[in-house]
């Protein structure tokens, strides 16, 4: 039985859009595609970063070392404009509401670096979870079991009575490991049907 919702930040809450600030930064969609391929590639920085290992003046640095052949601008820009590419999904503030309606907690777990505090006023859903689960600030990432597990202690409920949704796959297939029951997110639509259908919400808008 399904107590309480554990959602993931980006993809979920707000559309990813770095390609898109990629391309804008460079004028070029072949390279930009290349670009965002590389930079969040399973060996890139960018992940230590969301892990707290290392500051915004630190990353910089590494990425840049990590990709030589990308023009510094490139990297400084992406850094000042990056928490500010993530357009909400609207619906989903609505959905939150119906699921604390319903008596269902709603808390966050999500791989976010030190600029976290940049971003989260733009996405009202933040202010209403009941918990915060940031990957920089507790020094674990997904898909990890350790963050996974102390998410779990950390709010006390368990991993089999939480609803964990992400659009990673990776990450889906993580908590399933440590037990939770999860969506893989693709759309609020979706999402509110995959609700409907397993008698979370009532079916109706």
């Amino acid at each position: 039985m399904i107590k309480q919702i554990l959602f993931d930040c980006g993809g979920v809450f707000v559309d990813v859009r770095f390609r898109e600030l990629f391309e804008e930064i460079t004028g070029d969609s072949a390279f930009a595609a290349d670009v965002m391929k590389r930079f969040f590639a399973a060996d890139s920085p960018w992940h230590l970063y969301d892990r707290g290992d290392y500051k915004r003046d630190e990353i910089g640095k590494l990425m840049r070392e990590y990709m030589l052949d990308i023009p510094e601008m490139v990297f400084d820009t992406f850094l000042e404009k990056w928490p500010y590419a993530l357009p909400l999904f609207p619906e989903m503030e609505d959905i939150v509401d119906r699921l604390h309606e319903a008596g269902y907690p709603c808390y966050l777990l999500s791989n976010f670096s030190e600029q976290f505090d940049d971003f989260a006023p733009s996405c009202p859903p933040l202010a209403k979870m009941d918990g915060l689960a940031i990957s920089s600030r507790m020094g674990l990432i997904k898909p990890h079991a350790d963050i996974f597990m102390e998410t779990a202690r950390r709010f006390h409920f368990k991993p089999e009575e939480t609803l964990f949704v992400d659009d990673t796959l990776v990450n889906i297939e993580g908590a399933q490991k440590c037990g939770y029951q999860t969506h893989h997110f693709s759309t609020p639509e979706k999402f509110f049907v995959f609700l409907a259908e397993n008698g979370i919400l009532p079916n109706n808008k």
